[in-house]
């Protein structure tokens, strides 16, 4: 059986790549393979070329896109695969995966992985165009899902139901795997919490994430308990839905909540965090920022959302309440910040589901089992 030397990656943003899967690609190059990557240009860049991955740009566009820079996409995915020639190919996201595969159209014998990490935009959103955008996509996924040696990951089980129902072609050739891996040294700091206490949001500043509804609560609970409610991350312009900077800046001079924008210590923030909020209504995968608030020991509040289900068990690291529901956010908070022995219980009990779960050496297994699967060997204990 051959070993993997040289993989692909597409998706469509460099900050995805960065952000999520460094930790991924980093224990493909440390084991020798040659790891290509690609996406449209961006500020992460350098941060991947910094991990050893060759990075090349790719004009996927996000959302829905014309018919010509569609085309484009495609054409460039298929001169890229013919220059670098990979054992592997790795689509991620649901566009990128359409696209990827039509561009493979013709080339017999190359292994494929596609990867749906979240459902997004179209998943979450009401109205007639994304109901016909969530068509197209279905229809793509299942077209890619079913074609020869390829495999289709989910990060879990209910986007596989919404994504591919059962029956559905390429249904037989799915697997689960619950994200990208965490690495559990880095998100180990000695948790030290500050007084007030930090309250602590980390995600794209997207009012379908709930960033109105972390405002709201925040002003609900003023005087009802001291603490701090501070917001980490920044708007993300490609996305249909991202909160102006004007009104982060406004709600951040109004004492309310604090605005810290976008941080690259994070393990760093989540170690002075007494209770970490995700009021997302997003169409989520399994949030990275859930499993790192776990792994440092941090009760979690969050949205009783499928992939927030995935991480957080309600009343055993945290809790879980319905979308949108400020006053039951508010007093799932509150409960916490009056409470340090729950909190402290809680904690304990989301390191022990980050480890048991979500480390990268348990992803990484996951996926080396992937590659036998496809005729592939990887050293991923080297």
């Amino acid at each position: 059986m051959p070993s993997l030397s040289k993989m692909l990656v597409i998706a469509n943003t460099d900050w995805f790549l960065a952000h999520f899967m460094s930790g991924f690609l980093t224990a493909h190059v440390r084991t020798g393979v040659e790891v290509h990557a690609a996406s449209p240009p961006g500020a992460y860049v350098g941060q991947l070329r910094d991990c050893g991955v060759h990075w090349s740009p790719v004009p996927i566009s996000r959302g829905r896109g014309s018919l010509g820079s569609n085309i484009a996409a495609v054409a460039s995915i298929r001169r890229l695969e013919q220059e670098t020639r990979p054992d592997l190919v790795h689509f991620v996201t649901a566009k990128a995966v359409a696209l990827g595969n039509l561009a493979l159209i013709g080339r017999a014998g190359l292994r494929v992985i596609n990867v749906l990490p979240g459902l997004g935009h179209a998943f979450s959103s009401p109205g007639v165009q994304a109901s016909i955008d969530r068509r197209i996509l279905q229809w793509g996924v299942s077209w890619s899902a079913a074609r020869p040696l390829s495999i289709t990951v989910f990060h879990q089980t209910a986007d596989e139901d919404r994504m591919l129902a059962p029956g559905t072609r390429g249904r037989g050739r799915t697997r689960v795997i619950p994200g990208w891996g965490i690495d559990m040294e880095r998100f180990s700091q000695e948790h030290r919490p500050t007084d007030p206490p930090l309250v602590v949001l980390v995600s794209r500043m997207l009012w379908s994430k709930g960033i109105a509804e972390f405002v709201e609560l925040a002003s609900r609970n003023r005087g009802a308990a001291p603490a701090r409610y501070v917001m980490v991350g920044e708007p993300d312009m490609g996305n249909p839905a991202p909160v102006p900077t004007r009104q982060l800046e406004e709600w951040d001079r109004s004492g309310v909540v604090e605005w810290w924008g976008h941080r690259r210590d994070i393990p760093e923030v989540l170690a002075k965090a007494t209770v970490f909020v995700f009021p997302s209504r997003y169409g989520e995968g399994v949030p990275q920022a859930l499993i790192e608030a776990a792994a440092m020991g941090i009760p979690i509040v969050a949205s009783d959302l499928p992939g927030c289900r995935e991480v957080v068990e309600s009343g055993v690291n945290g809790w879980l309440v319905p979308p949108g529901d400020v006053a039951r956010l508010a007093e799932a908070i509150l409960d916490l910040l009056r409470d340090p022995e729950k909190r402290r219980r809680m904690g304990a009990k989301g390191r022990e589901t980050a480890q048991q779960r979500f480390a990268i050496d348990g992803v990484v297994r996951a996926y080396a089992a992937l590659y036998r699967e496809m005729g592939l060997t990887w050293s991923a204990a080297g």
